[in-house]
Formats: C-alpha cells, sequence, structure tokens
C-alpha cells in the first residue's frame, strides 16, 4: 500500500514540474522495479512442513529443554531450595468430590490403591509416571508449595527426558483471558514470551512456538488456576477440559477452596489424578531451621546448638499454648518457613520473638515475616554464586556494583508491587517499565525534548522563526506518537536471509519510493538521486532484520534480551539518521525554482506545497514503521513542516552537512524511542528523578533476583510469591517510598 501512495505522489510531482521528465523517471523506477521483480522470481516459496515431527520441530523441542532445565536449575539454587536440603512437602489424595473417577484415569479398571497418588517431593516425577492418563492436579493452601512442586516435578522429567518426550513447560495462568484467547494461542504466545526464540517464523509461516504447540510436543504445567479472576474460573475450566485431548497430559496448581468452588460450577478436570499438599509438621521444622543458622558457642558440656534451639524446644513443650498454635499454624507452610529463616536465621534477630505478644493471630505473624523478608535480604551480604547472571549478561553488578540500603529496596519493590497490581500481572517485564509513567506525562517529556532539538536544527538552518515552527511542529508530532504510540517488545539483530527475502524486498520498494517522492519532489539530480533511493531502501529493508525476536540459544534473562534489543534500537535509530539526515542535506542545495510557488507565512518564513508534500509523504511513511498507526499522522505534520518551510539556500557544504547530521541525529533518537530499550531509557529517567526506582534499574533487578526477592521466569522477573507481591504493594505506599528513595 506504502509503495502504491508514494509511486502515485512521485509520479504527480512529475507531471507537476516537467512532462519530459516522465520517461526519464519512469524508466530508472522501472529498472528498480524489474530487478526486485528478479529477485522475487528467484526467492523460493516457503514449504510447509510435511506432516509430523521433523527435524528442525525436534530440534527446537531440544533447544526448548536446555533453557527450560537451565532457567528452572538455576532458580532451584537462587531460592536456596536445596540449602540445607529441601523443605519436606507430601501430598495424599484430595477427597474424592473434586476429582474424576479413578476408572476414568485410564479407561479401565482404577483405584486410589493402584495409582497410590501419595508421596514427597523427591518422589513427585515417580507419581506422575504412575498416573495412566498423565494428568496431576496439585491442591494445597497458600505457600503450601505448590510452584516448588511443579519445579521439581518439571527438572525430574527433563533429567529422564528421551528425545521424543514431550517438554515440560510451566506456564502461569494468571495471564490467560479465557473469553479471549483459546488456550493453544495463549500458550503459544506466552511460550515466545518466556523463551523468545521459539517467536522466529517457522516454515509454516506461524511461529516455533505454535507448531510446537500444534505438534503435542509440550507437557504443559499450568500453574495457579486460582489467580484467574473468580468470574472466569469456571469457564476456564470448561475450556480446558475442551481444549486438551485425552491424551495430553498437563499438571494444573490451584488453591484447595478455589478448585472446590470450581469444580462445583464446572465440573472436575477430565482424568486427573488430584493430590493435596500436606503442612510441615514440627518434626519438619526441627530437622530442617537449625541447619539455616549458625552454631552457637557449647554452654559447659552440652551438645551444639542454634539460635532456633529455645523456639523449637517452646513448640515441644507448650503445644497447646495460644503462641506456640499461632506459629506452629503459619510454619507449617514452606513460604512462611523460608520467610522466617530469611528473618531470623540469616539476622541477629532472636526466633523467641515470634511468641512475643504482638502477634493476635496467624495473618498478624506472616504479616511481621512478610514485613521482615526485604529488610534481612538486602541486609546481609551478597551471596558468592552469582556466576549464572555474569554468565547472561556482562551488565551484571558484582558484589560491590550497586548499594542501597534496605528501607531503599523496600520503597523501590513496593512501587514494582503496585505497578504489577495496576498491570493485573506477575510478570515484572522491562519492556513494560514506560507503562509505569502516564501516558500524558510520557509524551509532554518526550515532545518538549524532541521540540527543542528540533527547534535547534530550525534556527541554525533558517533563523529564530524556522526554529520556532520546527520546535512546535516536532515536539507536537511527539508527544503524540511517543504518548499514544504501540509499545514494542523485545528485539534483536539477526542477519537471517532464510525466510527474510520477501520481507526485505517489501520494506526495501517502500524505502526506494520514500526517496524518489523526496528527490523529484526537491529536485535532487543525478547521482544524488540514485544515492538517496538506495539510502532510503537499504535503511527501510534492513529493518527486517533489526525486529527478529530475540535469542534464547542459551537460558534467556532480562539482561540478555536488554543487551540485543539496545543494539537492535541503535541500529534502528542510526537507519532513519542516515537516510533522512541525508534528505534533509541535500534539501539545501535544491533548485530554487523547484518548490514552484510559495505561500507567505508569519515571521517571515515561507512553505512550499510541493515540498511539504513530498515531506509529509516521507514523514508518514518513517512515523508508521516506527510508531504504527499513531505515527503516520503526528509524522505527516513533522514531515510537512520540515519539507515545506523554505530554508535559504547553502553555498557551504560543511555547514549544509552538519545541518544534515543534526536532524538525522534528532529524527533517529526519536525513532529510538519507539523501541523497547529506546523507551525504557526515557522512562528510567523520569522514575529516578522521581525516586521510584533506581538509576541503574536492571542491577537493581538482578541483585533483588540473587536474593531471592525475585524469581525468573524466561525474560521476565516475577516475584518469588504473589503474596509478597500483594503484601508489598499494600505496605508501601508512595508517600513512604519518597521518603526512603534518597539517601
Amino acid at each position: 500500500m506504502w509503495s502504491a501512495v508514494l509511486v502515485g505522489t512521485a509520479l504527480l510531482f512529475v507531471l507537476m514540474k516537467n512532462l519530459d521528465e516522465v520517461v526519464k523517471w519512469t524508466s530508472v523506477l522501472g529498472f528498480f522495479v524489474a530487478l526486485i521483480s528478479l529477485l522475487l522470481s528467484l526467492t523460493p516459496r516457503a514449504q510447509r512442513p510435511a506432516p509430523g515431527l521433523t527435524p528442525q520441530l525436534d530440534q527446537a523441542a531440544e533447544d526448548l529443554a536446555l533453557s527450560v532445565r537451565g532457567q528452572w536449575r538455576e532458580e532451584e539454587r537462587l531460592r536456596r531450595l536445596h540449602d540445607p536440603f529441601p523443605l519436606a512437602v507430601r501430598w495424599t489424595a484430595a477427597e474424592e468430590a473434586v476429582a474424576d473417577h479413578w476408572a476414568g484415569l485410564s479407561g479401565r479398571s482404577a483405584t486410589a490403591a493402584t495409582v497410590n497418588p501419595d508421596g514427597r517431593l523427591e518422589q513427585v516425577a515417580d507419581v506422575f509416571r504412575r498416573i495412566p492418563s498423565g494428568r496431576l492436579v496439585v491442591l494445597g493452601k497458600p505457600g503450601a508449595g505448590k510452584t516448588v512442586l511443579t519445579l521439581r516435578l518439571t527438572l525430574d522429567l527433563l533429567r529422564s527426558r528421551q528425545p521424543q518426550d514431550p517438554v515440560p513447560a510451566i506456564f502461569p495462568l494468571l495471564s490467560w483471558h479465557p473469553g479471549q484467547q483459546s488456550l493453544h494461542t495463549w500458550m503459544s504466545e506466552r511460550l515466545a514470551t518466556d523463551y523468545p526464540a521459539l517467536g522466529a517464523p517457522a516454515p509454516s509461516g506461524s511461529t516455533w512456538a505454535w507448531e510446537l504447540v500444534r505438534a503435542g510436543r509440550l507437557l504443559p504445567v499450568l500453574d495457579g488456576l486460582d489467580e484467574i479472576a473468580e468470574p472466569l474460573r469456571a469457564d476456564a475450566m470448561r475450556r480446558l477440559n475442551a481444549a486438551l485431548d485425552r491424551d495430553t497430559p498437563v499438571v494444573l496448581t490451584c488453591r484447595t477452596d478455589e478448585y472446590r468452588d470450581t469444580v462445583r460450577a464446572a465440573g472436575v478436570f477430565t482424568a486427573a489424578a488430584v493430590v493435596e499438599l500436606q503442612g510441615l509438621s514440627l518434626d519438619d521444622l526441627e530437622d530442617y531451621l537449625p541447619r539455616t543458622a549458625r552454631r552457637m558457642p557449647r554452654q559447659g558440656t552440652g551438645a551444639p546448638t542454634t539460635k532456633w534451639q529455645p523456639a523449637l524446644e517452646y513448640l515441644r513443650e507448650h503445644p497447646d499454648r495460644p503462641a506456640a498454635r499461632t506459629v506452629m499454624t503459619v510454619l507449617s507452610t514452606p513460604l512462611m518457613t523460608s520467610l522466617a529463616r530469611a528473618a531470623y536465621s540469616d539476622t541477629r534477630a532472636d526466633p523467641l520473638d515470634l511468641f512475643d505478644g504482638r502477634f493476635a493471630d496467624p495473618a498478624a505473624l506472616e504479616e511481621h515475616l512478610l514485613d521482615a523478608f526485604v529488610p534481612a535480604t538486602f541486609s546481609s551480604p551478597y551471596s558468592d554464586s552469582y556466576s549464572y547472571q555474569r554468565a547472561a549478561s556482562d551488565s551484571s553488578p558484582g558484589p560491590a556494583q550497586l548499594r542501597c540500603t534496605p528501607e531503599q529496596a523496600q520503597a523501590w519493590l513496593g512501587w514494582l508491587a503496585r505497578h504489577l497490581v495496576r498491570l493485573d500481572t506477575h510478570d515484572l517485564a522491562w519492556w513494560q517499565m514506560p507503562r509505569g509513567v502516564p501516558r500524558l506525562t510520557r509524551g509532554l517529556w518526550a515532545g518538549c525534548l524532541a521540540g527543542l532539538v528540533c527547534g535547534l536544527v530550525g534556527h541554525l538552518a533558517a533563523g529564530p522563526a524556522a526554529g520556532l515552527a520546527y520546535g512546535i511542529a516536532y515536539g507536537t508530532t511527539v508527544a503524540i506518537a511517543y504518548g499514544l504510540g504501540r509499545q514494542r517488545g523485545p528485539a534483536h539483530v539477526e542477519l537471517r536471509f532464510r525466510g527474510t527475502a520477501m520481507p526485505f524486498l517489501r520494506r526495501f520498494t517502500v524505502g526506494l519510493a520514500t526517496g524518489l517522492v523526496l528527490g523529484l519532489g526537491f529536485d535532487f539530480q543525478g547521482g544524488a538521486m540514485i544515492v538517496g533511493q538506495l539510502a532510503f531502501g537499504l535503511a527501510f529493508g534492513l529493518h527486517v532484520w533489526l525486529n527478529t525476536p530475540a535469542d534464547a540459544a542459551r537460558v534467556s534473562s532480562p539482561s540478555v534480551a536488554l543487551r540485543q534489543d539496545r543494539t537492535a534500537t541503535l541500529a534502528f535509530g542510526l537507519s532513519y539518521a542516515i537516510s533522512l539526515g541525508f534528505a534533509y542535506g541535500a534539501s539545501f542545495f535544491a533548485d530554487d525554482l523547484a518548490a514552484g510557488f510559495a505561500v507567505p507565512l508569519a515571521l517571515g518564513l515561507s512553505f512550499s506545497p510541493t515540498y511539504g508534500i513530498a515531506g509529509a509523504a516521507a514523514g508518514a511513511v518513517a512515523g508508521g514503521i516506527a510508531y504504527g498507526r499513531v505515527g503516520v499522522p503526528a509524522y505527516l505534520v513533522g514531515g510537512t513542516v520540515s519539507g515545506g518551510v523554505l530554508l535559504p539556500p547553502m553555498h557551504r557544504l560543511g555547514f549544509g552537512v552538519v545541518l544534515g547530521l543534526l536532524f538525522g541525529l534528532s529524527v533517529g533518537l526519536q525513532s529510538m524511542m519507539s523501541r523497547a530499550w529506546g523507551s525504557l531509557v526515557f522512562s528510567r529517567m523520569w522514575l529516578a528523578l522521581h525516586g521510584h526506582q533506581p538509576w541503574r534499574l536492571m542491577r537493581f533487578l538482578a541483585d533483588a533476583h540473587r536474593r531471592g526477592v525475585l524469581r525468573q521466569a524466561g525474560g521476565v522477573y516475577q516475584f518469588r510469591h504473589a503474596r509478597l507481591r500483594d503484601h508489598l504493594a499494600r505496605s508501601t505506599g508512595p508517600r513512604q517510598a519518597r521518603r526512603h528513595t534518597r539517601g
């Protein structure tokens, strides 16, 4: 469409200027069209893959398995699940009312005794393999260890996985909207988000993520049915049963009460064994907590002890006292036990404080542990095992590179928690951080910056009046485009010719036509016309290789995705700077007669409709590519002004080149703001100046991940538990955050 509009505009210019020129420029255009047609004829058409498994699909599954295994092994280490050993997570068969008939698990005679779903954490893979249908529902109260169990199951299945076995992959159900997306579409999109290389196009035209889902190469681990909004939960259960074949293995987790209500409304999850996690016992706590704290000096000839010994003895000797019952109720969940470890084992605090009169009920004690977690975690020294982050990104900080007080960390994490609650998600994606800045603020700030830079260019080119016109035009343009434009996800540069020839040639054609319009509009002569067309053609064509989904060849991480997108963003901005900078600089040397009639404006300025049309066409195309639909009318205005306002003839080549470079730089920076990294840089400045986040945001997030406050899920971070996110969102308000963010 763009090519047709631009070519039509070019022919209009030819007819307006000189009918004799039609033959000449038609031949020039015909040469490029013929060249493109030849290349298109030589480009092999993409063939759909043969039915069944293909080597490429097998390789995609193997790459995914490696990424999943590396990612979750690192999460186990960072969350200290094996330090000193995993907590004793146990489960038993759930009540029959929430489960399918045992015979339904295999279509044959089956009973709870023959399947025997009871077990412990280290047995989870064996228990899963005993289920004939390969379907398991894991229930438990908040913090009971459902996510830890699914993580362990995923890793155990990967450890024994054979080449054709499905790849277990964890999908957080909070991001699924049952009424808006089919299950398989959502799974493929989520897979491409967590493992961006799978978002690359497959030979069929769809993504590799979709091909893996379609071919049944995944074992979906659907985490958190309870996190879907209550009015949608029953519909979600019905859609799960409708979308999944009976022979599709799947794991589903949910809180017990919410699952019971869902089953009443929508029926059971078909052919699934249902187990319920049990609480930790006092024996479990006595076995675990002392091993997480330092030994205390011997008292006389007594055995070595730890700070936990008096508290555990109190629980053993006075089990019926209210304080003991409260503590035992709270510490019966692995989540609260791990929080107690952080608050007491890793600090100088005394665990006997758990029994004082401040905590009237379990809810009060849980709030205390949630309150203490972040300060305790950020008061302790860095872990000495940060090699994974170092390997994933050269920008990963070492122990001395990031310094903040526990109060600052609490305030920054509180803002992030509120940000996620506003977005109704658990995924802390760095490319979504600009949404933390109000659209109006974002647009006005960006517009003022762009207006100042472009106003300076106009002032240098033709005086204060032109500077004012440029500043107002481009300030308004960027304010609208950046404030209302689409948010891009991360991408990376990949010079991959297979499968990209057609998109490249389409973009190249649009670029040629854009250069042709500008060349005819400004009456470029000879080599300048050819160079201008090629500059625009190559600049726009190269964008095909700057929008490749981020690479997950190694374990995907937010830092890797950011670094890759930064490279793509800089290349994207450079392409705009070179092409539009060349056109602007060359316009100073255009023949005055080419402008046609000029309309006088205020402040001594004149406007050429011919030049204005040329600038408008180029601006609309460039704005549409950078910002989408919003960018078309926005940059049409900016292009009209920068193209149509007549500039004095330039007799000094060097000064024209400098102005072209300055204009190209300003437009390049504007285009970079439409990309994920460019938008992050801009919004991060605003967030840091207002005290919402540190200047080194990614280093802070990597630090919080290393300390176990955040967990990593593919290319995004998440709080280690939904309760921690919700608690921080409630307990750290904006006023408190501002008090602690400076220092």
